[in-house]
């Protein structure tokens, strides 16, 4: 297939991954995570050589090249094993495209477009050509910029799925739903006071939160599905550092369990995962340069005392 260059795709914009059904985005522990600092762009991060060795060999296949612009922007990855590369383009910091190549020929293209206020509207997903369309996915907004559709519409202009939203004065969501092919697949609500059994095409959600004298906390996220509740409970420290995350079934049985831990400048240490019964599946310990940017990650498994697997990340910075 004939190669398509990135000044091409700069006259569109937008990588459509399928909007989710996803109740927890209002949890601290994914907030927190979304307002970071972007690390990559306060020190100039410009490219980044990650590679992994697993009972000491080295694996090709998981090595791969990362590069950033001056914003910390993710725009170029490179996995040389199968020789693929992605670049992204962004324009005014808002993703423009994203290409995916493999042995200099073009496997998919993204591009993405926004409204003047800078929220995404639309997406293209072209596989052979520029020239038509496999998917088109549109978004539309409520006057306070809330997502209330998302569709999107094969090469045929026929919608293969679709997400309508509903929200409160407040700006929480208050309902979602789901369709596949124009017909309602799930149905979902977000209220804590819901009565009596739920309807088997709904399910609710509820998120209750605990405050602790200390200044700690615990979110707890319920699932009800019918009559059966599962819980998701997750425990914070004061400064909303997640310490652990509980999983429960409707039996009130414990299915699994992780706990993290932090170095004094706030960087998490270590995660560990814990299966049902307690026993200890994997974990992680983490090592960062001075500045704070994550350099080794050990990965362990099964409690045993050896490292199973080692990633490694060795950086370059702009004005080097």
């Amino acid at each position: 297939m004939k190669k398509l260059t990135l000044l091409t795709l700069l006259f569109a914009c937008m990588f459509s991954i399928k909007a989710q059904v996803f109740p927890q985005e209002t949890l601290t522990a994914y907030t927190m995570y979304s307002s970071k600092e972007n690390l990559y762009k306060k020190y100039k991060v410009k490219e980044v050589h990650t590679t992994y060795s697993e009972k000491g060999k080295f694996k090709k296949g998981a090595e791969h090249l990362s590069r950033y612009d001056e914003n910390g922007n993710y725009v170029y990855e490179l996995r040389p094993k199968k020789d693929v590369e992605f670049h992204t383009t962004f324009i005014k910091d808002k993703m423009a495209s994203r290409v995916k190549m493999k042995k200099g020929d073009t496997v998919y293209v993204y591009l993405y477009a926004y409204d003047e206020k800078g929220n995404w509207i639309k997406t293209l997903y072209y596989e052979k050509s520029l020239k038509n369309p496999q998917a088109t996915t549109f978004r539309e907004y409520n006057e306070k910029g809330k997502v209330v559709k998302q569709e999107e519409l094969n090469h045929k202009n026929k919608s293969t799925y679709r997400f309508e939203y509903e929200y409160w004065e407040n700006g929480s969501r208050k309902a979602s739903r789901t369709y596949k092919k124009d017909k309602l697949q799930r149905s979902y609500s977000y209220e804590c006071d819901m009565k009596g059994e739920i309807e088997k095409a709904k399910v609710n959600y509820c998120t209750k939160k605990s405050l602790n004298t200390d200044g700690s906390f615990v979110e707890i996220f319920e699932t009800k599905k019918g009559n059966k509740v599962e819980r998701t409970v997750y425990t914070y420290a004061a400064d909303s550092s997640l310490l652990a995350t509980e999983r429960f079934n409707h039996k009130g049985i414990l299915v699994w369990k992780s706990s993290y831990t932090y170095h004094p400048n706030k960087e998490r240490a270590t995660s560990t995962y814990f299966g049902r019964n307690g026993k200890l599946r994997y974990k992680y310990i983490y090592q960062y340069n001075d500045i704070g940017l994550l350099v080794q990650t050990e990965y362990f498994q099964n409690n045993k005392v050896e490292v199973r697997g080692i990633t490694r990340n060795e950086y370059s910075f702009r004005g080097n």
